[in-house]
């Protein structure tokens, strides 16, 4: 059993127990120090859960969901929207001691067939207290479906189409024949004009309370047509792709929207949940 965290005993620094223990199902922990302070990270990529022997009073947290997928056109006259990122839930503040359940949510599937992409699933921490949502991010357009999905951030449209609306996060971009960029947690995805560029995927942010700094969130870019570039990505987002696969995004980012018949868009980054604690006030173990 992997044990983090701290208390006093006969004058000196122990580990062990005398403070609320937090037991760990399907995460990661990683004790790390900061400006002089120890702290727990506990990082869930995938879904699990938590329990919390007694209250923790000071946390962070980033919750987020999966990214969405762009779209696809199986030939090389217009592009196609990039997939637009979550958005994550921040805070600070108490846990409470109880039941903690974490599902985290995938990323939107990548397409093969000429089809707009596939929007990402949310993520949810059900707690004691309530429960937080972080909404997945939206479809890029693609063939059949030129207008951009909605969620945490919007999706890129194509051909002629509009960006999706983000909710706390940003909208995609609108497509004038080269594809618009995914919406990220940072900034709008840019707009496609045509014969000169699509649209880039909009930044994500960057969160640095963890154990490392991580960028994360953010759009996925549009793909041009036959006479333009397709647009870059950043923040675990994924390049658009002309006559050319985009790549799988990470981080809660979106996919790059596709062009031309061999190519296919990657799929969009899975959520996640950052949590911080000291680890003067906790310890931390594996289930």
């Amino acid at each position: 059993m992997k044990q983090f965290g701290w208390k006093w005993q006969f004058g000196g620094q122990w580990p062990g127990d005398g403070l609320p223990t937090i037991t760990v199902t399907g995460g990661t922990i990683t004790p790390f120090n900061s400006g002089g302070v120890d702290y727990i990270e506990v990082l869930f990529s995938a879904s699990g859960s938590m329990s919390l022997s007694g209250d923790v009073a000071d946390a962070q947290w980033a919750l987020a969901g999966g990214g969405g997928s762009g779209g696809k056109l199986a030939d090389v006259t217009a592009g196609m929207g990039g997939g637009g990122a979550s958005f994550p839930q921040q805070g600070t503040g108490a846990l409470a001691s109880g039941s903690h359940t974490i599902t985290i949510g995938a990323g939107g599937a990548g397409v093969t067939t000429a089809s707009r992409g596939n929007a990402g699933s949310d993520s949810v921490w059900t707690r004691p207290s309530g429960s937080l949502t972080s909404l997945g991010g939206g479809y890029g357009g693609g063939s059949g479906t030129a207008n951009g999905g909605p969620g945490g951030c919007g999706g890129g449209g194509a051909g002629s189409g509009t960006g999706g609306a983000g909710t706390g996060g940003f909208a995609g971009g609108s497509s004038d024949t080269e594809g618009g960029g995914g919406g990220g947690a940072g900034a709008v995805g840019g707009n496609g004009v045509n014969n000169v560029a699509a649209g880039n995927g909009g930044a994500g942010i960057t969160i640095s309370f963890g154990s490392v700094s991580r960028q994360v969130c953010g759009g996925g870019g549009g793909s041009g047509s036959s006479g333009a570039p397709s647009g870059t990505a950043s923040h675990g987002g994924s390049a658009g792709g002309l006559s050319a696969n985009s790549s799988n995004a990470t981080w809660g980012g979106g996919s790059g929207g596709v062009a031309g018949g061999s190519a296919n868009s990657g799929n969009g980054g899975n959520g996640f949940l950052i949590l911080r604690v000291r680890a003067d006030q906790a310890q931390v173990v594996m289930a």
